[in-house]
């Protein structure tokens, strides 16, 4: 089983994630919804996986992008890098 972040490192990559989502959604509703349903580009999921990896050095898996699971399981999925 893989560790998770700590919870202060989730919520800053919530704090990351919502720069990318609309402005109408809280952090609550985001994180329960659907990485296909926030209406994220491809673009814009690119650039969110590369400001998570660089600023906290962790993976977000690009299959699950663009899966149903909703953000929140995204972010608890989130694995050290090895370097």
């Amino acid at each position: 089983m893989t560790e998770q972040p700590p919870v202060e490192q989730m919520q800053s990559v919530l704090d990351v994630a919502m720069t990318y989502v609309s402005e109408d959604l809280t952090p609550q509703d985001a994180s329960a919804m659907s990485i296909a349903k926030l209406g994220l580009d491809s673009l814009s999921l690119i650039e969110m996986q590369l400001e998570v990896e660089e600023r906290f050095g962790l993976e977000l898996d690009v299959d699950a992008l663009s899966s149903d699971q909703t953000l929140a399981e995204l972010i608890a999925s989130l694995t050290p890098i090895d370097g």
